[in-house]
């Protein structure tokens, strides 16, 4: 039966109008009505961001701005395509790295140029296919029903044996939500004892890693390259294996390896950069620091921290005048996001600026740029203290802005008491800038205020004084917005009130603005995660007995 689109909208992206047309063409003839263009990347994100999409069919290539990769990385990032909307890319670009950065990402298919109309119906009905098969999964998968979903894999592995070993790979993505290392490495034994599929051997490694066997997991990672030596996800998990156990030098061959092959993915350029960093070695530091910045200009995973990098790793390998001009050209708006009318520079590019010119013994007008920096760091709300406000208070001291650095210093304490990672930073700066004592007094009296508040409301809690519990926590989270263990406090106390007292829309609403705070912190924490579990839990209680 032939493929009829009459049901389906679809959005078409190309930056040439007569492909646009040609493509409109086609899919009228499959039936379609509900067809929709951009020209850009930009106008294929705005229309996704207001239009209900079943089939997005988007050019790789789409002149200036975001690329069809990164319109395709962006709508999924912020959930402007539905589990159910199929994206298939089109290119005419069939060069290694750009198959590699398609592929790599995962988009529902992949075209290459020039197509015609049977090509593309296959295709299409193929994709479709798939997402009538998986769409149940998916929705379980997305609300954390992993069990359900893990279950309905098997179910639809019975009715779909050709689509076989990607439901078993969905379904082992499923147990590792649901914590089951060893389930995961059971399906995966079951699956390589009859062929060597390259993904089941890298979740088998996943599965050791978790349980911390490291050598083994490394073993297993390695042999993935061996039968398929394009799976990127090998080479980041053989290299994270490395980084964990030390071997940083032999992580860092391994990933540059991997960006050799596949150099248009941001998120491997940035580990790469970083480990560079970790290994001292400035040079490759700043090579794929220049990638990821250059890959950022339009993507949703830029960092401000690899202008940053860039910054640092130019000043190593050619000295304050070259980062000087560097920070120039960062400065401009284009080299942010391509958009002229995009915000102000990040103030960490304002604390490297001052910095450089510390290095370079202009303490002067250092100081006019730690200012500035100190500004843009206040102006931002936050909910927690970044690394680099560390190196802003330590600038601040150098200037002689001693009290902004104290107070800066005093917050990032109390955000961060019960972390023993920024403490111990913390406190190394005050022992650099010789101030052990001073140092010592403001942690120990920051940590001491953080700790009396929140030690008190969950006293009150234990007294079964919930309201006056969730009032003094929330107040003391409000204050500091990037302390986990208060956030997680706040959420315990809710949830307490809501066994007592029952579920509100009010209590409801807490518990989301709170989550949404503790996930930006630290959205692997452990505590977290049962946190959301009993959320979970509640909700779907309330929602059985509202269908009552």
């Amino acid at each position: 039966m032939a493929l009829d689109l009459k049901k389906y909208s679809i959005l078409i992206v190309d930056d040439v109008r007569e492909m646009r047309t040609s493509l409109r063409t086609i899919v009228k003839s499959l039936g379609a009505q509900k067809v929709y263009e951009a020209k850009s990347g930009l106008e294929a994100i705005e229309q996704l961001q207001s239009l209900d999409v079943d089939i997005v069919l988007c050019d790789y290539n789409l002149g200036e701005g975001r690329d069809g990769q990164q319109v395709f990385e962006e709508a999924k990032e912020y959930g402007m395509i539905s589990p159910h909307a199929a994206f298939i890319m089109i290119t005419a670009d069939n060069t290694m790295d750009v198959v590699m950065a398609v592929v790599e990402h995962s988009p529902d298919g992949y075209l290459v140029k020039p197509l015609n109309k049977s090509v593309l119906e296959l295709r299409i009905e193929k994709v479709l296919h798939r997402k009538r098969v998986f769409k149940e999964i998916e929705a379980q998968m997305a609300t954390g029903a992993f069990a359900k979903a893990a279950a309905i894999c098997d179910l639809m592995i019975d009715r779909n044996p050709k689509m076989r070993f990607d439901l078993l790979r969905m379904k082992a993505e499923a147990l590792f939500k649901m914590d089951d290392p060893d389930a995961v490495a059971e399906l995966c034994a079951g699956i390589l004892m009859e062929r060597d599929v390259p993904w089941a051997t890298v979740f088998m490694g996943r599965a050791r890693y978790a349980v911390g066997d490291f050598a083994k997991a490394r073993l297993l990672f390695t042999k993935a390259i061996e039968q398929n030596n394009t799976s990127m996800e090998a080479y980041d998990w053989l290299a994270q294996v490395d980084r964990e156990t030390g071997d940083l030098a032999t992580a860092q061959k391994t990933l540059a390896q991997a960006v050799k092959m596949s150099p248009k993915s941001i998120g491997r350029q940035q580990v790469l950069a970083d480990l560079a960093v970790e290994n001292g070695d400035h040079d490759t530091a700043r090579k794929a620091f220049e990638a990821a910045v250059e890959l950022g200009v339009h993507s949703c995973y830029s960092r401000v921290d690899d202008q940053v990098g860039l910054v640092n790793a130019v000043a190593e390998t050619g000295g304050a005048e070259a980062a000087l001009k560097v920070l120039s050209e960062l400065a401009k708006p284009t080299a942010r996001s391509g958009d002229p009318n995009q915000e102000k520079p990040d103030w960490r590019l304002d604390l490297s600026m001052g910095e450089v010119l510390l290095k370079n013994e202009q303490a002067v007008n250092a100081k006019g740029s730690i200012e500035k920096a100190l500004a843009g760091y206040l102006e931002v709300p936050r909910d927690a203290a970044d690394p680099s406000a560390i190196a802003l208070a330590k600038a601040c001291y150098a200037v002689g802005m001693t009290a902004e650095a104290q107070k800066l210093l005093d917050r990032i304490v109390r955000e961060n008491h019960d972390r023993e990672d920024i403490i111990a930073a913390v406190r190394e700066m005050f022992n650099e800038l010789g101030m052990e004592g001073l140092g010592g007094d403001l942690i120990d009296n920051a940590c001491r205020a953080v700790i009396e508040i929140n030690n008190r409301g969950v006293g009150l809690a234990k007294q079964g004084k919930l309201d006056d519990a969730v009032e003094m926590l929330t107040q003391a989270s409000d204050e500091l917005p990037g302390n986990l263990t208060i956030s997680l406090n706040v959420l315990q106390a809710i949830l307490s009130q809501i066994k007592h007292a029952g579920y509100t829309n009010q209590r409801q609403y807490l518990i989301n603005e709170y989550i949404e705070r503790a996930e930006r912190i630290d959205s692997e924490n452990p505590k977290l995660g049962k946190i959301r579990q009993k959320i979970s839990a509640i909700q779907q209680m309330e929602h059985q007995q509202q269908a009552v």
